[in-house]
């Protein structure tokens, strides 16, 4: 695998055709899951008459009950059968995009240091003309004295997506399992991506690369998802990052293994021309760690009081 990075530019970065993607059991395979996530992903609110008003979902959001089929967060995909094809496929992905995740940070080697855990990837599935407007990954939809209950999203500083299926621009040329439309679009950018089975593509999370999924206009738009974040535990606000797991239950999982390993690929990589790339070890240059310094400047000053 080459991993060829193709820049479209500000951090957003494709890796192509990464993943080998068996359309014949995968995508049959997620749209019977499809089927079953509506009632697990959103909660519908009553008003005092009993009347359905809207719905939650499972991250907090607010929802009109007419959009609730248009577009799903699938997480029960996880099986423990590891000579399933499931079992195999969404562990090629989670892999796939560790080492692709590697390479994005050789690029931008500063965000290694806000890289601290991440998300297990979920599957994301949009019906026939459904589409999502422009929005950024660590937005919670935060407005004046209405602070959201969960803040997942707040964390997120890099995102990553696997294509699963092919968008294409007319009905005429369309095939099995492919759609119209769906396209990825960065508006402060001046980015659009044409989604392709088997790519990842990485941008960052912040209001800059904001983006939207244009209309589907034919077909079901497949794709896998994963986060990478940092900050430390706050279960209240659902944010509870755990162990490293074999078991892809979308749960958060921690990285201590990342500055290690990506010191070892660049290591690897360059060799003994490594010193001729300052940039690539910009994280590993800092006088000190930042751990325990609020206790430090108390302990200094109540001396300082004696």
């Amino acid at each position: 695998m080459s991993y060829e990075a193709e820049h479209l530019g500000s951090g957003v970065v494709v890796f192509r055709k990464v993943i080998e993607v068996d359309q014949d059991f995968l995508i049959p395979y997620i749209a019977e899951l499809h089927k079953k996530v509506v009632a697990e992903d959103f909660t519908i609110i009553h008003n005092d008459d009993g009347e359905a008003i809207y719905a939650i979902n499972r991250s907090g959001h607010r929802y009109n009950i007419e959009t609730i089929n248009d577009v799903n967060r699938i997480m029960g995909f996880a099986t423990e059968d590891k000579e399933s094809v499931a079992y195999k496929f969404f562990h090629k992905c989670e892999s796939e995009i560790y080492q692709c995740l590697l390479r994005y940070v050789e690029q931008y080697p500063l965000v290694l240091p806000s890289l601290w855990w991440r998300e297990q990837g979920h599957i994301v599935a949009y019906s026939p003309h459904s589409s999502m407007g422009f929005h950024s990954d660590n937005d919670v939809n935060y407005q004046p004295d209405a602070i959201p209950d969960f803040q997942l999203a707040t964390r997120h500083v890099v995102g990553c997506i696997i294509y699963l299926n092919d968008s294409v621009k007319t009905n005429e040329e369309i095939k099995k399992y492919e759609y119209t439309g769906g396209e990825l679009d960065f508006k402060y950018l001046g980015i659009q991506y044409e989604p392709k089975t088997g790519d990842i593509i990485f941008f960052p999370s912040n209001y800059m690369a904001s983006h939207k999924v244009g209309d589907i206009t034919s077909g079901s738009r497949y794709a896998y998802i994963s986060y990478f974040s940092h900050g430390s535990q706050d279960a209240e606000r659902g944010i509870s990052p755990g162990p490293k797991t074999d078991k892809i239950i979308s749960t958060q999982v921690w990285m201590p293994e990342i500055f290690d390993d990506y010191k070892k690929y660049i290591s690897e990589k360059y060799g003994d021309e490594l010193h001729n790339y300052p940039d690539l070890t910009l994280p590993f240059s800092r006088f000190a760690n930042s751990s325990g310094t609020k206790d430090e400047v108390l302990n200094e000053k109540s001396r300082n009081q004696i």
